[in-house]
């Protein structure tokens, strides 16, 4: 047991025999008179209260008594011992000075006070006594203890037990309350969830202020002391019912109390003064006191009967018990009604009590919490290792997935090249189809001369998607729809669109299901992400995208704005490449059917042979399409050369089948240079002007534009849009450089603009 619980243990002993013990040592003196000033002298009894308008106020009242001294006593130095009296007190005896009893008070007596009268001046058989009470406040007033004349050398058991309570308890009770007080408040500050212990820090610092008043530690405040008190105990109480509906998750707390406790403390404001506090506020505060301690002892009783957690129940219920047992008699004092227990203050020790059986109650809240969370770790940990083998299961299915869409687009592929140029007519779908029972189409995103974008939820779940849709059942729009699928499966990236399924409808329509971007594209947002710290941000994504098409061996051929889809991830923009409809496989030529027919085996009949050479000659034929120019002006004809004429790079006009991974970086320069300067690089793109046999001349300096961009930046852009593809740098290296400059345009201030 902790120390200060032992202390407050033993003084509860202690004063249980405090009231039988009271008046059974020396001689009672219960007879005086009491004179005020020049007023005449009047005879009261003790114990007793004295009331009047000139005990309202500062002064100074006699006590006088002629004792008659017994036979036995009259050859022994004699105690003139007063238990309790709440005020400074001066005592003469036959006239002579015996000075002050506690000299340490300021304005206020907090022990009994006893004064050594010297055998000499009671040998005649009798002595007079006056007790000079200097008054500051009403309790100065209050004798409730009777004063005791008893031989000196012998124990004064009923006044020591007295002391102990009141010095020994209260310094244990406030101890205690300080202790639990700041440990719960740092347990709250360290963890802001744990609500109760707010509210019990709160209770423990308010209760201390009671027996640090019973210790006299705010003496220097003077009889403002009182208020301090009052004060505290009505934010104990107040804390005491929110830290019981918090601790046992009860709901918010009844509002009367909040407004008993508001009144309460109006009234000790505004009768703060110290002959009328104890008069009209303290009532209040005892009042609501025994109230709340009236609750929690009916919260506990119904705690113990319906909670799960009866051992807090029972910690609740034996810390309100020891508070109300051992505060009663402070409770009578303060209202006025005597000293049932001679002056001693009991409810300290039960404050100690209060504190022990409540922080159990929390330490067992604590360690019920720890097995909970031992048993949810547990827990955890086990579905997290489920999660894992799900996981895993997942990723093979997505890659089983993947490679089924691979292979189903690369059939697909195959099957439509051998109907190129055969058109039929096709009947395009609306809002509101379901394709292959599975994708209901809610509404039209894009639409051009090839397809049709579509907005659509799967039946089977509800997420939603992006559907492209060709409308044309012929070689050439199929055939590249089946070239997106069959490459954009082949790539899984955070900055490339995703392809979720490849399928055909009913009426012979091939059709790509497609990650939905809801954010828009590069092209319509523009101005949003023209400011440098945003646009290196998207280009650096834009080029990690890019890198890992390369990585691949695959080449986009339209790099421009409108192939760029935004995506949100919380307050910041992802970019995503997308359209694979046009895009090649980098440095090596596509295995053809007659190929792949060489390197089967065993080897092939001559049925499947002449099949094959019909397959392998209609794919060439859809290659020679795509990607032959058929006149001078073909650059803008969408399906002869491939790409978007303002980002070609200039060698795909001399030669269409130049494309490299150095031809998306030109594009990818254009882009960016148009994103950062609001204008094109060139007056006319030069591909055109090469198609046409002009040499095209270097573009507008970047730095002529922006002067304000990092030198940085704008040397990489100059050398993405080099007329020598070989000058170009990688998408790789790109990506790298954009996160450089990134970094250290967040580690430096920005820098300032020159202005000419």
């Amino acid at each position: 047991m902790p120390p200060h619980a032992r202390c407050a243990l033993a003084s509860m002993l202690v004063w249980l025999a405090a009231g039988c013990a009271a008046g059974s040592d020396g001689i009672a003196l219960r007879s005086w008179t009491v004179r005020e000033g020049d007023a005449p002298a009047a005879p009261i009894t003790l114990p007793t209260h004295l009331v009047g308008d000139a005990f309202a106020r500062d002064g100074t009242h006699v006590l006088e008594s002629d004792v008659v001294i017994p036979l036995e006593m009259r050859d022994r130095d004699l105690e003139l011992v007063v238990p309790s009296l709440a005020a400074i007190v001066t005592l003469r005896a036959d006239g002579i000075s015996l000075g002050r009893a506690d000299l340490a008070a300021s304005y206020r007596s907090v022990a009994p006070q006893r004064w050594r009268i010297p055998r000499a001046l009671v040998r005649d058989g009798s002595v007079h006594l006056a007790l000079h009470v200097t008054r500051r406040w009403t309790q100065a007033s209050w004798i409730d203890v009777v004063p005791r004349l008893r031989t000196m050398g012998t124990t004064d058991w009923s006044t020591s037990i007295v002391d102990a309570t009141n010095r020994a308890g209260a310094a244990c009770g406030a101890a205690a309350t300080l202790q639990v007080g700041l440990t719960c408040l740092l347990v709250y500050f360290h963890d802001r969830r744990r609500r109760p212990y707010l509210w019990f820090g709160i209770q423990a610092f308010s209760a201390s202020t009671y027996p640090s008043f019973v210790l006299g530690a705010f003496q220097w405040l003077g009889p403002i002391d009182v208020v301090v008190m009052e004060l505290g105990l009505l934010s104990a109480v107040w804390a005491s019912v929110h830290f019981t509906h918090a601790a046992f998750a009860l709901g918010r707390p009844p509002r009367a109390f909040g407004v008993g406790v508001a009144i309460s403390a109006i009234v000790v404001v505004l009768f703060s003064g110290p002959y009328v506090a104890t008069q009209i506020a303290v009532p209040f505060v005892v009042a609501l006191v025994a109230t709340v301690t009236l609750y929690q002892l009916a919260r506990g009783i119904g705690l113990l009967a319906c909670s799960r957690d009866r051992g807090s129940a029972l910690l609740l219920f034996l810390a309100w018990t020891a508070l109300a047992t051992t505060t009663w008699s402070d409770l009578c004092t303060w209202y006025a009604l005597g000293e049932p227990l001679g002056g001693a203050r009991p409810g300290v020790v039960g404050l100690a009590f209060f504190a022990l059986f409540l922080s159990l109650l929390l330490s067992r809240s604590h360690v019920l919490a720890l097995g909970d969370a031992d048993r949810l770790n547990a827990e955890l940990a086990d579905r997290l290792a489920l999660l894992e083998t799900r996981q895993k299961e997942v990723e093979a299915l997505n890659a089983e997935l993947r490679h089924q869409v691979a292979s189903r687009s690369e059939q697909l592929f195959s099957a439509l090249s051998v109907v190129a140029k055969v058109r039929s007519t096709v009947v395009e779908p609306a809002p509101g189809d379901v394709l292959s029972d599975r994708y209901r189409l809610e509404r039209i995103l894009d639409e051009g001369g090839m397809g049709v974008v579509y907005e659509a939820t799967r039946v089977s779940d509800g997420s939603q998607f992006a559907i492209k849709i060709a409308l044309e059942a012929h070689g050439t729009a199929v055939a590249r729809l089946a070239r997106e699928a069959h490459l954009a499966s082949r790539v899984r990236h955070p900055h490339v669109v995703e392809i979720v399924d490849v399928d055909v409808t009913r009426a012979g329509q091939l059709f790509l299901v497609l990650e939905l971007a809801r954010e828009g594209t590069l092209k319509q947002h523009r101005e949003r992400y023209r400011t440098p710290a945003l646009a290196i941000v998207v280009l650096a994504q834009i080029a990690d995208g890019l890198a890992e098409l390369h990585r691949l061996g695959i080449i986009h051929r339209d790099l421009k704005p409108a192939n760029v889809l935004f995506f949100r991830h919380g307050d910041s923009p992802i970019a995503k490449l997308t359209d694979f409809g046009i895009s090649r496989p980098a440095l090596r030529r596509t295995q053809t059917s007659s190929e792949r027919l060489r390197a089967s085996s065993p080897p092939p009949r001559t049925s499947d042979i002449v099949e094959l050479k019909e397959r392998a000659a209609a794919e060439a034929r859809i290659e020679e399409t795509l990607d032959e120019p058929s006149a001078p002006d073909a650059l803008t004809e969408l399906g002869a050369v491939a790409g978007t004429p303002r980002y070609m790079a200039p060698e795909l006009g001399r030669d269409a089948s130049s494309f490299g991974t150095r031809s998306d970086v030109f594009g990818f320069g254009v882009m960016a240079y148009e994103l950062l300067s609001g204008a094109g690089p060139w007056t006319e793109p030069p591909a055109s002007l090469v198609a046409r046999g002009i040499e095209p001349l270097p573009h507008i300096a970047l730095a002529a534009r922006v002067p304000s961009l990092d030198p940085r930046l704008i040397a990489l852009i100059d050398a993405c849009l080099s007329l020598d593809p070989a000058s170009r740098p990688s998408a790789a290296q790109i990506g790298v450089a954009l996160r450089s400059i990134e970094r250290s345009l967040h580690a430096a201030p920005a820098p300032r603009v020159q202005r000419r």
